[in-house]
């Protein structure tokens, strides 16, 4: 039982049995009332959340903190638990274990076990807490008048909210509905949550708001370095460099940015960008087909949620160590975990095996050892390195059949060289027909770039998909292609006694013919393969570099680049190559750039 107010630490150290899978889990929370489930679900973070009956996700034996006023009682209990759950908590007794008798076979079994589980609290000696945000926003207020705490509180909140100073004028309507709110329970807090409320449905929170001169002023650079580097609003110390009007000094920026660079929030930046810029839903969208996973790749499930991460882990490791951007190109490293190994088949350093029966939060940790990215150096002949021979990447650019040139050609003209394709009106495309041994992919390419309205688009992204055949549709390398095929095997089994013969039906990937992924570029220069691709996009290297900075200046403007800013791509593209085009560099040269400050 927990008695008094607080945050509480739950933890689950010893599981019954040997899952250390995701699954859902339930708390159950008695309020004196009737009984709620709070729901777990999956996730490597600790939720935080003051109702203690909201869903939250974390990963077996994470910590789960809920609030509990006085009075409640928490008690841990299995979803598999099958017997009636008496309304007073205090009276749940332990899963019995399942009867031998065979009456009892078909009731369900519990797979779960709670054995037991450690309490610690509570975090916090009242609430609201004595924490920054209370300091912040509180702590000089509780002497003023009720109506004034508020009034006050809800300015503070304003200038975080809306990222520039907000007169009294423009917030009388949330001043009046505070008060509102106060007169009906006389509690500031939730007075202020309910003006809290109508200002996260202000198109003043909701749109970035720049003004409508050309040069921006310090608070919208404030909100447009917050939201480049951070993707989320300017925080104080920001919003107090634009009020001191410092931002328009770009030494200033820079310096600010590097410290932004440093900071947990720009995490997600990187993951947004890196999602959009290569297209990375497109993992999830594709569905390989039942035969390919049932016969070549039963662990594919268990993968595909990391080989997006793979993509955004590579983009973090070179922008942290300042590596160039050539890198996307190129690379004597990956960054993978033990999962995605099963594609690579790199050396890693062998995981400590856990002896049987051994502690679940062992396990757990073994679990999480294994899921964790590591940066991974690569021999001289790997056929890995740089964006184009990540899993993912070559994964979702295939229709999950066969892999697909057009696809993933048309991917490396448009995100990595920035090339526009555009699909000719009125034209109808007619999808590539699955190869045999006697029709090869390239045959039914052929078929398509022989039509003139088809000619120019495929001159631009075909030799680049077909470098990439000797990938399979999960990533895998290869050297010939196969065909599936169905073998019927007579088998005999014996029951009670009984021999009788029955056919078995089974299905397996047979090779054929060796790959082809020898083309030759539009401008006559050939292409061996995926080695040859490569040391053509490095030749190629400015190209490629100018669409990479174009792409990271739209994201930091919030607008598209267009032909008036060529001065500024080139200027800045320029000084990049001097420095080996470095990635934390080049970001860093945005954002000091007299661009960066205009709209």
């Amino acid at each position: 039982d927990v008695k008094v107010n607080g945050h509480f630490t739950f933890i689950d150290p010893t599981v019954g049995g040997a899952f250390l899978r995701e699954r859902d889990l339930y708390f159950k929370v008695d309020l004196g009332k009737e009984n709620e489930r709070l729901r777990i679900t999956t996730n490597i973070d600790p939720k935080i959340s003051k109702k203690a009956l909201s869903t939250q996700d974390f990963l077996l034996s994470d910590k789960v903190r809920i609030y509990l006023e006085p009075g409640q009682n928490a008690v841990l209990y299995s979803y598999n638990y099958f017997y009636p759950l008496p309304k007073d908590l205090s009276k749940l007794k332990p899963i019995p274990p399942l009867p031998v008798n065979k009456a009892f076979s078909k009731l369900p079994k519990a797979l779960l076990h709670f054995i037991s589980a450690e309490v610690t609290g509570p975090y916090y000696d009242s609430w609201p807490p004595k924490n920054e945000f209370y300091n912040t926003y509180y702590e000089d207020l509780k002497d003023l008048d009720p109506h004034k705490q508020y009034q006050q509180f809800i300015r503070k909140l304003a200038v975080k909210l809306f990222r520039r100073p907000v007169n009294d004028n423009e917030l009388t309507r949330f001043f009046d509905v505070a008060k509102k709110r106060y007169e009906t329970d006389e509690n500031i807090l939730d007075a202020v949550q309910s003006a809290l409320t109508m200002m996260l449905c202000s198109p003043k929170f909701l749109y970035k708001y720049e003004g409508d001169s050309l040069n921006l002023d310090d608070y919208a650079i404030a909100s447009r370095l917050s939201y480049f580097l951070w993707n989320t609003l300017p925080d104080d110390r920001l919003i107090k460099m634009a009020s001191e009007g410092k931002l328009k000094d770009p030494s200033v920026r820079s310096a600010e940015a590097l410290t932004m660079l440093k900071d947990p929030k720009f995490q997600r930046s990187v993951t947004d960008f890196t999602e959009q810029w290569l297209e990375l839903h497109k993992i999830y969208v594709v569905n390989p087909q039942a035969d390919l996973l049932k016969y070549t790749f039963k662990g594919f499930t268990g993968i595909r949620p990391f080989m997006g991460q793979e993509s955004i882990e590579f983009f973090k490791v070179i922008l942290n160590e300042n590596l160039s951007l050539l890198n996307f190109i190129d690379s004597d490293f990956v960054v993978i975990n033990r999962p995605l190994n099963g594609i690579y088949k790199l050396a890693l350093p062998e995981e400590e095996k856990l002896p049987k029966g051994s502690d679940p939060k062992e396990r757990d940790k073994k679990l999480r050892r294994e899921r964790s990215f590591r940066k991974v150096m690569l021999d001289k002949e790997s056929h890995r390195g740089g964006l184009l021979t990540q899993a993912g990447i070559l994964m979702m650019n295939t229709n999950g059949e066969f892999t697909n040139p057009f696809y993933r050609g048309a991917w490396v003209a448009q995100s990595i060289y920035g090339l526009e394709l555009k699909t000719p009106e009125n034209l109808t495309i007619e999808a590539l027909e699955s190869p045999t041994e006697t029709f090869t992919i390239k045959d039914s390419i052929n078929a398509h770039r022989n039509q003139p309205a088809c000619a120019s688009c495929h001159s631009k992204m075909d030799p680049f998909g077909l470098a990439l055949e000797n990938y399979d549709v999960f990533g895998r390398w290869r050297d010939t292609y196969s065909k599936f095929v169905l073998t019927k095997t007579t088998i005999e089994v014996t029951t009670e006694g009984k021999t009788k013969k029955t056919e078995r039906i089974e299905g397996k990937y047979e090779p054929t013919t060796p790959v082809e992924a020898s083309t030759v570029h539009r401008d006559g220069r050939p292409i061996a393969g995926i080695e040859g691709l490569k040391n053509l996009m490095l030749e190629d290297q400015d190209k490629i570099a100018r669409n990479i900075l174009a792409r990271l200046s739209e994201y930091a403007m919030g607008r598209e680049i267009t032909y008036a800013d060529s001065e500024m791509l080139h200027r800045l593209l320029e000084a990049s190559k001097e420095n080996d085009y470095k990635l934390r560099d080049l970001m860093v040269s945005i954002i000091a750039d007299e661009s960066f400050t205009k709209r």
